[in-house]
């Protein structure tokens, strides 16, 4: 199967790089999609973007604070708690986010660098008792970096290993050395490293900080 792009395109780094890619270009068509899918998977194992859930069991060790399988958590669509018995059917209940009337739970949100992210959740009523898959949940998750940001990063990223490639090629003959190829080639060098930074600045700090909780 095909696979379908996320944040950038074709035509976006045509776009940038005032080229024109085809089955007969170097990169073909085939091969861009083929990069595309590589930096775009490198983001989405970072969490760059936002992703979701669904009806994820969670154990539960009886306390209050619980985190799911993935973070930081964004926003929580339904989630649901099991208290039958371990030789018994599961019972689920669905609870409420709150805070507020007849709510069970809220997701603890901590500041990194002016972003607020989920790190668990905290049960103030309704705790799921011990035991392996008392919890149901569906949820978004993900540092949810800005849709222009994330098509910006993939789309220079693409266009710097396009512009590697071609470098490489006789036909096209690139010189990354000087002019004004290699001078936009330092250009978007140079951004990406910025945006990996930025983008770094959360991720570690957030890994750090939710190892101690």
């Amino acid at each position: 199967m095909s696979y379908t792009p996320k944040y950038t395109s074709e035509s976006k780094v045509e776009d940038l790089l005032q080229i024109t890619i085809d089955d007969s270009s170097v990169p073909t068509s085939t091969q861009l999609l083929d990069i595309i899918e590589r930096v775009e998977k490198e983001m989405d194992a970072r969490l760059l973007g936002s992703y979701t859930s669904t009806d994820e069991l969670v154990d539960s060790d009886g306390k209050p604070f619980i985190q799911p399988n993935f973070l930081p958590i964004i926003s929580v669509t339904s989630l649901h708690v099991n208290d039958a018995n371990p030789n018994q059917t599961p019972s689920w209940t669905q609870l409420t986010e709150g805070p507020g009337e007849g709510s069970s739970f809220i997701v603890v949100k901590k500041n990194f660098a002016g972003k607020l992210l989920g790190i668990g959740l905290y049960f103030y009523d309704n705790i799921p008792i011990r035991g392996k898959a008392r919890i149901k949940i569906t949820y978004d998750y993900g540092f949810n970096f800005d849709g222009k940001l994330l098509e910006e990063y993939a789309t220079k990223r693409v266009a710097l290993e396009v512009l590697m490639v071609r470098s490489f090629h006789e036909d096209y003959r690139v010189d990354l050395s000087q002019g004004y190829m290699a001078k936009l080639y330092e250009e978007l060098k140079n951004r990406v490293k910025k945006l990996d930074e930025f983008f770094e600045k959360y991720v570690s700090t957030f890994k750090a900080a939710t190892l101690e909780v």
